[in-house]
């Protein structure tokens, strides 16, 4: 029947219609999809940039304060390894009980002070990867 076909006919258009809506709904939705992802995607590779310099500056101050420690300990070894060994040849004097308890004294906190020295600069080897282990029976 024509009035039947025609019913027909609009439902199919209708139903066209509403697929065609679908259809650019969901390629609007998939545009915007894709869109937010670029932008992340982009913001990700921003981020991993600068995470990449800042672990770059953090290694190169790590390796500036290793070197700093490695040259300072140095630099206070000597002249303590000088007050220890004077201390030393003073102790073989005749010194009366005072002075050798102060000789003592100060040997005994030079050798302690020595002791963190080199702690420091087994520290800072160890950081740097220039450690050496020593292999000995015990």
């Amino acid at each position: 029947m024509l009035g039947e076909l025609h019913t027909l006919k609009n439902g199919i258009n209708s139903m066209a219609m509403s697929l065609t809506a679908y259809h650019e709904e969901m390629q609007q939705n998939i545009d915007q999809a894709t869109s937010d992802l670029r932008e992340t995607l982009e913001q990700m590779e921003i981020q991993n940039f600068e995470l990449d310099l800042a672990k770059k500056r953090a290694q190169e101050a790590a390796r500036i304060k290793s070197e700093f420690l490695a040259n300072m300990s140095h630099e206070l070894r000597t002249p303590l390894n000088g007050v220890i060994g004077f201390t030393r040849q003073m102790l073989k004097t005749n010194l009366n009980m005072t002075q050798d308890d102060y000789l003592q004294t100060i040997e005994r906190s030079a050798n302690n002070l020595l002791t963190i020295i080199n702690d420091v600069l087994d520290f800072s080897k160890l950081e740097a990867g220039k450690l050496v282990l020593e292999h000995i029976p015990f």
